[in-house]
């Protein structure tokens, strides 16, 4: 995996507000997560477009977080973080009904905040993540 990192903001003043989300998977597909069985859980919110023989299935995990009563707008002394977006979109060679892992290709996360400091600076921070999966030959 490699990974790019472009800084837009003089040398030390970006890390003393945000830690460093790239040595971390954004990828909720490939990262481990332990479910309640008994916890209601709320539908995820998709949209499925599809284009000649790719299908492209998006989430929308911000709107997740608001309907689980997660707060996208965080505020306190040091900082105001307010999430813009959250989303990941699964691209398939497929474009049948029914897809399965073995089509997938891509997997695309997007997370996109504004912060506000004390000073009055505001900040534009995106975080993306692009993986793509190969198959090995057998």
């Amino acid at each position: 995996m490699k990974t790019n990192t472009e800084n837009f903001c003089p040398k030390g003043q970006a890390e003393k507000v945000f830690p460093d989300m790239t040595y971390k998977l954004q990828s909720s597909v490939l990262s481990f997560e332990t479910v309640k069985k008994d916890k209601e859980l709320n539908l995820l919110p998709i949209s499925i477009q599809r284009n000649g023989g790719i299908t492209i299935i998006s989430m929308d995990k911000l709107a997740l977080m608001e309907s689980n009563g997660l707060k996208t707008h965080i505020a306190d002394k040091r900082s105001d973080i307010q999430f813009e977006e959250m989303r990941e979109n699964l691209s398939y060679n497929s474009k049948d009904n029914e897809l399965y892992i073995n089509s997938l290709y891509a997997i695309n996360s997007t997370v996109s905040l504004i912060s506000k400091e004390k000073s009055g600076l505001t900040n534009k921070i995106e975080v993306k993540e692009e993986i793509k999966i190969k198959l090995l030959d057998k």
